[in-house]
């Protein structure tokens, strides 16, 4: 693991505030956007109640992933898309229902609605687990529709024990199957690479419970703006903002690097479940400022994978969120390297926190690998940040 150099006594400082407040209004998806997501996606479930086929399944749509944790990070791109996760679970169906059926019949509603909607959006192609509806309007994002059921009754577990099967025969040693399940889990539809559908365990809720519990800590005050969507919140756990920094730097060091491509830059579950594990852990009571805690975030996370190859969903034991990184070795590198290179521009930003400068031009260097240089630029146009 690459050695972070640390800045031992710091002749200059960032302005704690004033870096909160760059994140915050320059990094954080604006109020506006925002509430146009809650419409439509508030706009389909209205459609979803009256629709003949689904109706009687009592469908309801909620957000999960960065949405539902309150990490969205804008696009370094004005021309890139927002990329918002929702689940459309329905009530567990009298008849047993298989997974196949279950997209069709989530699918087949949300084609109607877009072929009846006044909005300008398109419906992609089919996907492993979602289908993908396209915005394209003054600001254009994606919402990624996850069908889905409960995944609490008989039905669906001997499915979900076939899968814990697998994954024993794929490990070599035996699992036991999910047990205790909470009520919030759900079973996913999820067609594998030339095979057939299966269902798989899920529980958006659950995990945004668990990193709720883990953004808390140094600000227990936070309990309940961590209830964050669909309302919207300007105040953040310095968890969420770390993460928030973390996936920005990503995000442009996958921009810039040639080597892989972004269908295997680290993907967002993994870097937050790694964050949110060495945030409870390994942060102090006394480390309060967001580069202080993204230090020791970033200088202990990967302790949390194991053998190279596996980051387990903290509320379900038997997922591998890193599951593909054995078929797909890239990705692994691609983290590993990424992780390297958040390691080297901490210790560069460090480097230049504790040197003297006639001007501040290596400290803004410095941070535009976390942020962008437009970010940078628009922050030290407005004097939001100080450097002391």
């Amino acid at each position: 693991m690459p050695v972070i150099e640390k800045a031992t006594s710091y002749v200059r400082r960032i302005s704690n505030r004033g870096l909160e407040r760059v994140i915050s209004e320059l990094l954080d998806i604006s109020e506006p956007h925002h509430d146009l997501a809650v419409t439509r996606y508030k706009d389909i479930g209205n459609w979803l109640d009256g629709d003949e086929q689904v109706a009687s399944y009592n469908p309801q749509i909620y957000p999960q992933g960065s949405f539902l944790l309150g990490t969205v990070t804008k696009s370094i791109s004005d021309e890139d898309d927002y990329d918002l996760d929702f689940v459309i679970e329905l009530e567990q169906p009298e008849d047993e229902i298989v997974p196949r059926r279950l997209k069709r019949l989530v699918e087949s509603a949300i084609e109607t609605y877009v072929s009846n909607s006044s909005y300008l959006l398109s419906f992609q192609e089919e996907g492993q687990r979602c289908r993908t509806l396209d915005y394209s309007e003054n600001v254009r994002f994606h919402m990624d529709v996850l069908p889905a059921i409960p995944a609490t009754t008989t039905p669906y577990q001997k499915e979900l024990n076939k899968l814990t099967d697998y994954r024993s025969a794929a490990i070599g040693q035996k699992l036991e199957a999910a047990s205790n399940l909470s009520a919030d889990a759900i079973a996913i539809t999820d067609k594998p690479p030339d095979s057939w559908y299966v269902w798989l365990l899920s529980n958006p809720r659950g995990y945004a419970e668990w990193f709720r519990k883990m953004s808390i800590k140094n600000d227990p005050t936070l309990t309940r703006a961590m209830e964050s969507a669909p309302k919207y919140r300007t105040k953040k756990s310095l968890l969420q903002r770390v993460v928030q920094i973390l996936k920005r730097h990503r995000d442009i060091w996958i921009e810039k690097h040639h080597l892989y491509s972004k269908v295997d830059k680290p993907i967002s579950i993994i870097i937050t479940t790694l964050a949110a594990k060495a945030y409870e852990s390994d942060v102090s009571d006394d480390e309060t400022e967001i580069l202080q805690v993204l230090q020791t975030v970033v200088e202990n996370m990967l302790s949390y994978i194991e053998d190279e190859y596996y980051v387990w969903n903290p509320v379900n034991e038997h997922e591998n969120l890193a599951d593909n990184w054995q078929e797909h070795l890239q990705r692994k590198d691609c983290f590993y390297d990424w992780h390297e290179q958040v390691c080297n521009d901490l210790s560069r930003l460090n480097k230049a926190l504790q040197q003297t400068y006639t001007t501040d031009a290596g400290i803004w260097i410095a941070l535009t690998h976390f942020l962008g240089q437009k970010v940078v630029d628009e922050a030290r146009e407005k004097s939001m940040l100080t450097i002391y």
